[in-house]
Parts: C-alpha cells; sequence; structure tokens
C-alpha cells in the first residue's frame, strides 16, 4: 500500500482540538477530502500524526496556533474524487486563483451524504489535471454566490492567512424576519455588530447555536437596506467566517433568515406568505460581494453580483406584501 505525507502550520486564532483542525484542512485538499472524522481519529490514534515532531494519540487534545502538524494517510481507492461535469459559473481566473459565482442546491465539497456531486468535483473536471483546486472559504449548500478558489497550496495558504487577518471582504445580502409592529432589532436599527461564541448545538450536533463557554468567536456586522412589512433586507458582512455564522446570528436577533428550514420558524407570517417562503425552498441569503488583494500581484481585486432572479422576486414579494 502506498501512503500520502502532509504537513502544514496550524495558523488558527485560536487553540483547536487536533481532530477538528485535521478535519478542516484535509477537507481542501484534493487527495483527502473524502477522509471522515472518525476515519482522522482512527488515524491519530493509530500514532500516524506529529505535532512539533512528537506523536500526539489523542484527537481531542487542543493544539495551538502556528504549530507545525504532520500525517501520513494510507491511499485508499474509494477517496479518490470523481470528476463532476458541471457548469461552472466563472467570474475570474488567472494562473493562481478563480472566483466562481456559486447556485444553490449544490454542495462545495463531499461528505457523508454527496461523494460526488459537488463544487469541488467539478472543478476537478474543470481542471483536468492542470492544477489543483483548493476552497479558500465555504457557502452552505443553499447559499448562492460568490466563492475564491485557489489553485495550489501556496495560493490557498496566503488567502487563507488574510481571511484570519480580515483583509478578504465578504459581504451577503439576505432578507430576514421581520414584523409588523416593528419591534425587531433589524427594523428598529439601521445597523449593528454581535459578537458572540458558535459552537456546535448541544441538543442536535449538526447545527450550531449561541454557547456562553467554549465555541469560536464570531463578528457580524449588518445593515439595513429596505425595510418591509414582515421582512428586512440586510447587507451584512462577515468578520469572521464560521460554519452557518449567518443564519445562526440572524436567528440569534430572533430574525432568522427567511426560509431558512434549520434555524428559522415562519409561524407567524400570514398563511400566503408561509406558502411563497416554502416554495422558495431554501434561505434567501446570496454571497453579494468579495474582495481581497491578489496574493502574487497585490492587486486589490473586487467582485460583485446580484442575487439570482428567484431571490430578487422573493424580495419583491415581501416588498409588496401590506
Amino acid at each position: 500500500m502506498s501512503f500520502l505525507k502532509i504537513d502544514f502550520y496550524f495558523k488558527g486564532e485560536s487553540q483547536l482540538r487536533l481532530d477538528l483542525i485535521l478535519s478542516n484542512y484535509l477537507a481542501n485538499n484534493y487527495e483527502t477530502t473524502l477522509l471522515s472524522r472518525s476515519k482522522i481519529q482512527k488515524l491519530i490514534k493509530a500514532n500516524q500524526v506529529l505535532v512539533n515532531k512528537k506523536i500526539q494519540s489523542k484527537p481531542s487534545i487542543l493544539i495551538q496556533p502556528d504549530s507545525f502538524i504532520e500525517l501520513t494517510i494510507p491511499k485508499e481507492k474509494s477517496l479518490e474524487l470523481e470528476p463532476y461535469d458541471f457548469p461552472l459559473k466563472i467570474i475570474y481566473e488567472d494562473d493562481s486563483l478563480l472566483v466562481l459565482n456559486k447556485p444553490h442546491s449544490i454542495i462545495m465539497h463531499p461528505g457523508v451524504g454527496e461523494k460526488r456531486k459537488t463544487i469541488l468535483n467539478a472543478l476537478i473536471h474543470y481542471a483536468r489535471g492542470e492544477f489543483n483546486p483548493k476552497l479558500v472559504h465555504r457557502l452552505d449548500k443553499d447559499t448562492t454566490g460568490l466563492c475564491l478558489i485557489a489553485k495550489n497550496e501556496d495560493i490557498l495558504a496566503k488567502l487563507q492567512s488574510d481571511l484570519r487577518e480580515r483583509t478578504v471582504v465578504r459581504e451577503y445580502l439576505a432578507l430576514v424576519l421581520g414584523s409588523p409592529k416593528q419591534n425587531k432589532i433589524v427594523q428598529q436599527k439601521t445597523s449593528g455588530k454581535l459578537i458572540v461564541n458558535l459552537g456546535r448545538d448541544s441538543k442536535n450536533r449538526t447545527l450550531i447555536s449561541v454557547v456562553d463557554t467554549g465555541g469560536r468567536e464570531s463578528i457580524t456586522e449588518w445593515e439595513r437596506l429596505d425595510n418591509f412589512t414582515y421582512a428586512a433586507y440586510l447587507k451584512i458582512k462577515l468578520q469572521t467566517g464560521r460554519t452557518h455564522q449567518i443564519r445562526v446570528t440572524m436567528n440569534h436577533l430572533n430574525s432568522p433568515v427567511i426560509g431558512d428550514r434549520s434555524y428559522g420558524n415562519f409561524f407567524a407570517l400570514p398563511k400566503d406568505l408561509q406558502k411563497i417562503t416554502y416554495n422558495f425552498g431554501r434561505q434567501a441569503l446570496h454571497a453579494a460581494i468579495l474582495s481581497f488583494e491578489h496574493p502574487l500581484s497585490k492587486e486589490k481585486l473586487s467582485f460583485s453580483i446580484e442575487p439570482p432572479k428567484d431571490m430578487l422576486k422573493l424580495i419583491e414579494m415581501y416588498k409588496n406584501y401590506e
């Protein structure tokens, strides 16, 4: 059996569990994205992981930022990514990176539920071996809009470092729940900033929640663009990039993203608006603006794209509803 050897520096903002560090890193690697967290834990327990040249066999051990991590992985046929012939909407491309406009209803990388029909598989098909695509950041399955892809490890490391340093600008457009009484925070104020810790929900591990202890700090800024009877239209700027960050923080403000079936409760809406929202079929969340410094040329690159037509139609329906 052949083996794959991987090494990297953990460049997190704070200490983090070893298995989570590896899970996050390997998900972006073409050859290891299908490794489950349970398999990663088995590798750690089998003494296949070194941290700062010392074997670490405990998956839950907390690792400090700037630690050097090495691991050896047996190559398995089942871990190879299949190309997926899917029409990617490429907004920009050069020898180092590309920017995509992601549609809804497709996940970014393979996981337990889907191993082939993903953005990463589509990038493998598009690359045809000429480059090794790396996901710099991710969008949820049903979130649309701009996402950034690196073409090699060096570009990935630089762009993810810029993300941590908060020099990459990511702005979203979201339709969130309002109230006829205009008593929601997003209706009473024109802007706001929410700093909370996010962690796995104690009752449902597939969801994220605001936690009092532990978790990771998330910083979300919002600005109200328009106000309707039953909703508010927001521009949201991320200072951090946590899983489900916008969806969880908006729900924490009692204004979940319209259509978000995982976090939102929309029974207070009139029946016809409930039906319209249900038929929309997803959260009304769109990654509209992406700005960053090119890692090689140092040129400032900025991209913007409007929401898809069905989201614009949904916004118009809420706007005109009395």
